[in-house]
């Protein structure tokens, strides 16, 4: 027998682990129609899980509207919301929470939306998560009537 494929072998059992075991990028998206009322959003570690690095944030308000960032609340346990991998990531090992009952936290800057509504994107690489459920960072809408969007992009390693 011969030894020639026998590097290509070990490329290719070596590209397919990586594939497995890689680097993802996720996003979590929410979006609702409230009246007078609130919405949050919540990115949350898990006990085991990868360490996460934010990438960026993007909120719609269709009228004015206010938002805080928080960080590191109580874990939040109601609503699961979908995280989506691109590029054949594997699943993501953080969680997604919407109309999230996460734990105040450390509150940091509040933003607001001027009259008219409209789109703000943020780069929020400053954030990371450890692999805990007390680890995590929410965007949450105050009190208005109108349509909101949050998507909250992250990747693991």
């Amino acid at each position: 027998m011969t030894f020639r494929f026998l590097p290509i072998l070990i490329l290719l059992f070596a590209w397919n682990l990586a594939a497995q075991t890689g680097n993802g990028s996720y996003v979590a998206f929410h979006a609702a129609s409230l009246s007078t009322s609130t919405d949050k959003v919540t990115v949350q570690g898990v006990a085991g899980g990868k360490s996460t690095r934010f990438t960026t944030a993007t909120i719609y308000c269709s009228v004015a509207c206010g938002f805080t960032f928080q960080q590191n609340g109580a874990a939040a346990t109601t609503t699961t919301l979908a995280t989506t991998p691109f590029n054949l990531a594997p699943p993501s090992t953080a969680t997604a929470w919407s109309a999230s009952n996460v734990g105040t936290g450390t509150t940091l800057p509040t933003f607001n939306i001027p009259t008219g509504g409209g789109t703000m994107t943020f780069d929020i690489s400053m954030f990371t998560l450890a692999p805990s459920p007390t680890s995590n960072l929410s965007i949450g809408i105050a009190s208005m009537t109108g349509n909101t969007q949050i998507a909250i992009n992250w990747t693991e390693q």
